[in-house]
């Protein structure tokens, strides 16, 4: 499933086209019903969707599993939770193997627009905050914390010719990443063969792939890793 606000021409098509993605759009007709929109902030900036809403549209949608087609004609199943699909997870270490206290803070194309994330070693989470201020769920309020922070490096251009200014991510290829995690850091690589290909993370071997511990994971692309400062 791939839930999205709008988009460029170009992931449009993609997300319309692809068989293997569920395109849900909040500004698209037939799948606007799944978003609702906030009195409590000024458009654009609110328009929200939930958990609950999703699952109710893809039990609504009902999709096919993909399926490939094999040497004697017939169709199996690929998504079928195997290595192929997702990230691979492993258990938290110990307390006592954890890292101390952990600050990360980066940069996009402008410092004003930067973040920092502190690491509490008890709870073993990474803590959000922008301009100072802790970030928090517009609903709950609480933290917005995680477990696998990734901050990867991408060429970020702007697309020419384009009227509205976008911008465009070189994420097909490979480059360099750092992952922290249980308040650690790792230097590591990424790796995409394809728009439709899975993103991967290895360590700088080129062999091993990171696991990440069980538990939520943020994706930060900045276009230079030396944007990157750990305390």
């Amino acid at each position: 499933m791939h839930v999205h606000a709008g988009g460029s021409p170009e992931g449009f098509a993609i997300a319309q086209s692809d068989a293997k993605i569920v395109n849900v759009d909040g500004l698209r007709h037939g799948t606007w019903s799944t978003f609702y929109r906030s009195r409590a902030k000024a458009v654009p900036h609110n328009l929200y969707t939930s958990g609950a809403q999703l699952q109710n549209y893809i039990v609504a949608k009902e999709p096919q599993p993909i399926r490939e087609r094999q040497s004697d004609g017939t169709r199996t199943p690929i998504l079928d939770g195997g290595d192929a699909i997702g990230f691979r997870y492993r258990q938290p270490i110990e307390p006592t193997e954890r890292g101390a206290g952990q600050r990360i803070h980066y940069s996009f194309l402008s410092r004003r627009t930067n973040a920092d994330w502190s690491y509490d070693a008890n709870k073993n989470i990474y803590v959000r905050s922008v301009d100072g201020k802790i970030a928090r769920d517009g609903t709950t309020k609480n933290p917005i914390t995680v477990t696998n922070l990734v901050v990867m490096e991408a060429a970020s251009d702007l697309i020419a010719g384009d009227a509205k200014g976008r911008i465009e991510l070189g994420s097909i290829g490979s480059g360099r990443a750092k992952v922290f995690q249980q308040g650690h850091e790792y230097d590591v690589t990424w790796q995409k063969e394809a728009s439709q290909g899975n993103l991967r993370f290895y360590f700088l071997d080129g062999v091993t792939e990171v696991p990440f511990v069980l538990g939520n994971t943020w994706i930060a692309v900045v276009p230079w890793l030396e944007n990157v400062h750990v305390q």
